[in-house]
C-alpha cells in the first residue's frame, strides 16, 4: 500500500495508528500553527518602544537591549523574538559602525583619490 501511495511504511503506518485511536475524523482535520506563544510580556514592549524611540539612548546593538531588558525588567527574552520585534513592530536597526581597518596605509590610500 505505502508504495502505491508513494509514501513510507512507517508514514502509513502512522495513518493506521492514528486511524485506530481518532478515527477517520482525526485523520481529515488539519492542525497547524505550532506552538503559537507570546513570549514578550507588555512591559517588555513598552520598554522596548521607549528605548527604541529615545533619541539620547546609547543601545547600539539587540544583544544590549536584551541585557537592559534583564537588568532591569528581571525578564529572559529570546534574541531572536527580540530581534524579529523589533525589526517587525519597530521598523529598527541597531547596527555598530566598524572601525576602518588599523593596517591601512594614508599614504596608499592618496594613490586612489582624485587630485
Amino acid at each position: 500500500m505505502a508504495q502505491k501511495l508513494g509514501r513510507t511504511e512507517k508514514t502509513v503506518r502512522g495513518w493506521l495508528q492514528k486511524y485506530s485511536k481518532v478515527g477517520f475524523s482525526g485523520l481529515t482535520t488539519i492542525k497547524s500553527g505550532g506552538n503559537n506563544t507570546k513570549v514578550l510580556s507588555d512591559n517588555a514592549k513598552v520598554f522596548i518602544a521607549e528605548k527604541l524611540t529615545d533619541s539620547t539612548t546609547s543601545i547600539t546593538s539587540y544583544i544590549e537591549l536584551k541585557l537592559l531588558i534583564a537588568q532591569e525588567l528581571e525578564e529572559i527574552v529570546p534574541y531572536f523574538a527580540l530581534y524579529a520585534h523589533c525589526r517587525c513592530k519597530h521598523k529598527s536597526k541597531l547596527k555598530v559602525a566598524r572601525k576602518s581597518h588599523y593596517k591601512k596605509d594614508p599614504k596608499a590610500e592618496e594613490l586612489f583619490k582624485k587630485p
